[in-house]
């Protein structure tokens, strides 16, 4: 927060105050995290495990509220190094019975060749009461035994967990949302008491960070493009893709 200070050119004291320049700082932290998650690319992740019982079909994920999307979810057998790890296929809960002709115990006749009892072959999540971390998971089919599943998932809501002694990722990129927030402060900076003399300042300073911005935006613009990696294609003969 100190830097922000520096960025508006050391305003008086308490103006703005040390509140508003915090909330400033996390709303543009938060933006960026938000930008970054939704690259497709897993950048920054947490991980938990979904434990599944006999004849239960729905479960509350054990997450907080930094709870972004769900990435990946694997089979996990502990004590089996002869385990494959399987990946469950996500559906959208309106969708997960569509074109499913099991029955609801269909778990009870399927063999995994590994011998664990991870038979889910679907798996929806979704959130209840608009609460944050009341994230739950749907099986399909209804487990028959218990199993372990490992979820991964992207990090979303990571300002409100966050300490003040904590830094955040991407430390090569502070500069952005440090003048981003000096920029929404300008209104409630105050450097003398003539406010005559505040205005002018205000605007010659929204000047040189608007400058400042366009600088610094480019360089957090081409690292997201280059977090996403080309991948290989089969092709066909006559050079058709399959």
């Amino acid at each position: 927060m100190g830097n922000v200070r520096t960025w508006l050119d050391e305003p008086m004291p308490n103006q703005p105050s040390q509140r508003l320049v915090l909330n400033a700082v996390k709303r543009y932290t938060q933006s960026m995290f938000n930008r970054l998650s939704n690259t497709g690319k897993a950048w920054d992740i947490g991980e938990t495990t979904l434990y599944v019982n006999q004849g239960q079909g729905e479960y509350q994920l054990n997450v907080d509220t930094s709870f972004g999307k769900p990435l990946r979810v694997t089979s996990q057998f502990p004590g089996q190094p002869g385990h494959i790890p399987r990946d469950v296929d996500f559906f959208e809960i309106s969708n997960l019975n569509f074109n499913w002709e099991m029955p609801d115990n269909g778990a009870s006749y399927m063999y995994a060749p590994d011998g664990s009892n991870c038979t889910a072959m679907r798996i929806a999540f979704l959130r209840k009461e608009g609460i944050a971390d009341n994230v739950y998971v749907r099986v399909s089919p209804i487990p028959q035994a218990s199993a372990e599943y490992a979820v991964m998932y992207s990090i979303g809501n990571w300002i409100d967990d966050a300490a003040l002694t904590d830094t955040p990722v991407l430390t090569e990129h502070h500069q952005l949302f440090e003048v981003k927030a000096a920029l929404s402060l300008l209104p409630s900076t105050r450097w003398w008491d003539d406010e005559n003399e505040n205005r002018i300042k205000r605007k010659e300073l929204a000047q040189s960070l608007v400058n400042d911005r366009a600088e610094f935006e480019p360089d957090f613009d081409r690292y997201i493009g280059s977090m996403r990696q080309d991948q290989m294609r089969t092709r066909a003969p006559y050079g058709y893709l399959d």
